[in-house]
Parts: structure tokens; sequence; C-alpha cells
């Protein structure tokens, strides 16, 4: 799930750079921010904030794995 939104990896650029401004952070991780942000914009995001969570996009649009993490 989250390979295939975050596919979209046009906006997942942005994600890496943190400028959406999630928290920044996900700019170091890059990837994770990828699919987390575009695949599912606003919860993804803080799941891209934490970087691997992005990275798991599927577990992190879900807020369940965001929120362990968080």
């Amino acid at each position: 799930m989250d390979g295939r939104r975050g596919a979209t990896g046009d906006h997942g650029s942005v994600m890496v750079q943190g400028e959406k401004g999630i928290g920044g952070l996900p700019g170091s991780y890059g990837r994770p921010g990828e699919p987390g942000r575009k695949g599912y914009p606003g919860r993804p995001g803080e799941s891209g904030a934490k970087g691997r969570v992005g990275f798991f996009g599927m577990k992190g649009f879900k807020g369940g794995y965001v929120r362990g993490t968080r």
C-alpha cells in the first residue's frame, strides 16, 4: 500500500526536504517521507516526520504506528 501511494514520489521529494513542514525531520530520512507524505497527507505527514514511520506509510497512515512512535 505505501509503495503504491508512496509511488507518487512526486510530492515525496517535497517531503524529503521536509518542506511540507510536517516537522522538517523527514528531510533527513527523505525516503520514508515520500510514501508517508504523499501517500496520505496529514496524518501520514506525521509518520513522515518520524521518517521511519513514513517508510511504513501503510502503518503510518493508520495513525496507529505514528502514534506508537510518537
